[in-house]
């Protein structure tokens, strides 16, 4: 790719878009100073570390990976609940509202993001708001997070920019709340395994009630 393309969509009440932009900058960042490699090669704490650094550029604040009661719907019925302590992945702070969220990382192969593997990304996106959506509400806003780094063949038979423009239109297609994304010129020629990872987006959806976890399969 010639340049970076980068770009983001957020929901009017979702006060995110000053921390999406500090996200895509500071990934880009990261990626020049490390030369041959990129922060989304790693896990999931790793990518949300560095969305956490975003928040603290854009003048907020953020707390990783702590305690907190967890709610489960009783077996006898739904509506009496069973809390436990579990693990909250993010608390963060924007504009004097709070948020709490859990987060999902994904590594696509994306020759093209055809109608089975954007299900999956779906699927993800949705596992992490049924993680958030058991956390006991204190009050704070409740998000679940998904970070999508797609993968393609080292030797691709069409040109690169065209199939990321052909990604990014459909990833951010996917429902949800707000979504950005970040393909640096630098990390055009970076290679891990055989496979071109050119960047990352970040799929963001609002979790409004809670919801009893369902067993998983």
């Amino acid at each position: 790719m010639s340049t970076t393309k980068k770009g983001q969509r957020c929901a009017g009440g979702l006060p995110l878009r000053r921390a999406l932009k500090e996200w895509c900058k500071l990934n880009e960042r990261i990626v020049k100073e490390w030369g041959g490699d990129v922060p989304w090669w790693y896990n999931e704490r790793a990518s949300l570390s560095v969305f956490a650094g975003a928040i603290s550029r854009s003048g907020d604040f953020a707390f990783e990976e702590f305690s907190s009661e967890k709610r489960q719907a009783s077996p006898r019925t739904s509506k009496s609940h069973l809390s436990y302590k579990g693990r909250v992945d993010l608390y963060f702070n924007i504009r004097r509202k709070s948020f709490i969220a859990e987060a999902k990382m994904c590594w696509p192969r994306c020759d093209r993001l055809h109608p089975k593997r954007q299900k999956k990304i779906e699927q993800s996106l949705d596992h992490a708001c049924q993680d958030v959506a058991i956390s006991a509400p204190y009050g704070q806003r409740r998000i679940g997070m998904l970070f999508v780094a797609p993968r393609w063949n080292r030797n691709p038979k069409t040109d690169i920019a065209r199939r990321v423009d052909d990604w990014i239109d459909k990833i951010s297609a996917i429902e949800c709340d707000a979504v950005a994304w970040i393909f640096p010129k630098a990390a055009t020629a970076v290679y891990s395994g055989g496979y071109l990872y050119p960047g990352v987006a970040v799929l963001i959806k609002e979790v409004r009630r809670w919801r009893r976890k369902p067993t998983r399969r």
